[in-house]
């Protein structure tokens, strides 16, 4: 039985490798995400915009849960220094939206609080947020 493969030699690999360095030097720190979800939607708008872009930690970040630590597991995103000003006003533009869409009246009640506490005791674990009688999609 025999394969039959395209993929470039070792030799080959080396010769690109000058290159994605020179590519990299030019890169800057643009922006942290705090989840995954806003690193998703980020990610497809600079796609939308034809960015040059660079996540550093991105897929090993997400291996290792527990508090952000920059070097172990924060994800950055990088931007070539070329795109930098569009790319940080699509950011700023992003997370301003993001921001309207959080209400003001997402405090916790006396009610959450005294749900969440409950749940602690008893299950060991609570779910954050408001409990709401009637949602937008019983509408």
């Amino acid at each position: 039985m025999t394969f039959e493969h395209n993929k470039p030699l070792v030799g080959t690999l080396r010769a690109c490798a000058p290159q994605f360095n020179r590519y990299k030097s030019k890169m800057k720190n643009l922006y942290s995400p705090q989840n995954d979800s806003e690193l998703a939607i980020i990610r497809s708008i600079f796609d939308g915009e034809g960015l040059n872009y660079y996540i550093r930690n991105d897929h090993f970040g997400s291996l290792k849960v527990g508090p952000k630590i920059d070097l172990l597991n924060a994800k950055m995103i990088q931007v070539h220094e070329e795109q930098f000003e569009l790319a940080s006003d699509l950011i700023s533009e992003f997370l301003e939206n993001s921001q309207k869409d959080i209400n003001s009246d997402s405090r916790y009640t006396v009610f959450d609080k005294i749900r969440m506490i409950i749940e602690t005791l008893i299950f060991g674990w609570f779910m954050p947020g408001r409990f709401r009688k009637n949602s937008d999609f019983d509408k």
